[in-house]
């Protein structure tokens, strides 16, 4: 795995075994990962190009942080950052106990019982 012995056993490429006789070609999936063996970066590409590319990026106690999404050119539009749910803790790390959705943004209601 890109001659990496700490992921070995990991999978780091995943493609089909083969391709159709006619019509799209079907996309390779390549996955990096970072020390703790999550997940740090997937990339769907072709021959003739990157399709897409995932990057995930960890909090100190190994949580999802940050997702974003991406696409090539053509493709659609890129996906919003996603905001972990580590990011929603209070300075002393604990969990709202209530979230509310206003709009896009999701908020914690101060008022909601623990």
């Amino acid at each position: 795995c890109d001659l990496r012995p700490e992921w070995a056993n990991l999978p780091c490429r995943v493609q089909p075994g083969g391709q159709a006789a006619s019509g799209p070609e079907l996309p390779v999936t390549v996955t990096t990962y970072d020390m703790h063996q999550q997940t740090r970066v997937v990339t769907e590409k072709t021959n003739a190009a990157t399709l897409r590319t995932t990057t995930t990026t960890y909090d100190s106690a190994g949580r999802a942080y940050e997702t974003s999404v991406a696409v090539a050119s053509g493709l659609g539009s890129a996906v919003p950052t996603r905001i972990g749910a580590s990011q929603l803790r209070d300075s002393a790390g604990v969990a709202p106990a209530s979230l509310r959705r206003v709009g896009k943004t999701v908020a914690h209601d101060p008022t909601a019982a623990r």
